[in-house]
């Protein structure tokens, strides 16, 4: 099973495209890189950079290559009822009165967002 990639670890600003990585997908024509440079067009129409277009990516990355993102296990659950925290996830990191009914899943703590863009320039302009 996939681990939860959180927003925290797919959406970082370290997994931005470089001005080459966009100029190459504009000289490309391959139907993915034009697919991808629509994507990134319509985020950075709204105020976003590059990097909020390949969230989805990340897990297709982790599905080719789960060295490309660390994990850890923890015990989560989603928020049904709060004021401020409706919809959210919640991890409890806690080492005492931990909550043993949530499940405990295998978590993205971080990713290689250098290695993943490789891999995402790579699948895209081949």
């Amino acid at each position: 099973a996939l681990p939860i990639l959180g927003l925290d670890v797919t959406t970082h600003f370290n997994a931005n495209l470089t001005e080459n990585d966009i100029e190459a997908l504009k000289n490309s024509n391959n139907k993915e890189a034009k697919f991808l440079l629509q994507a990134i067009r319509f985020v950075n129409e709204r105020g976003f950079g590059a990097y909020c277009a390949v969230i989805d990516c990340m897990a297709v990355a982790y599905a080719i290559d789960p060295s490309i993102v660390e994990t850890f296990m923890g015990r989560v659950g989603i928020e049904t009822k709060g004021e401020l925290t409706l919809g959210n996830t919640v991890l409890d990191l806690r080492h005492h009165h931990v909550w043993e009914n949530l499940p405990l899943v295998e978590i993205a703590k971080s990713a290689d967002h250098e290695r993943f863009l490789k891999l995402l320039m790579e699948l895209v302009l081949a």
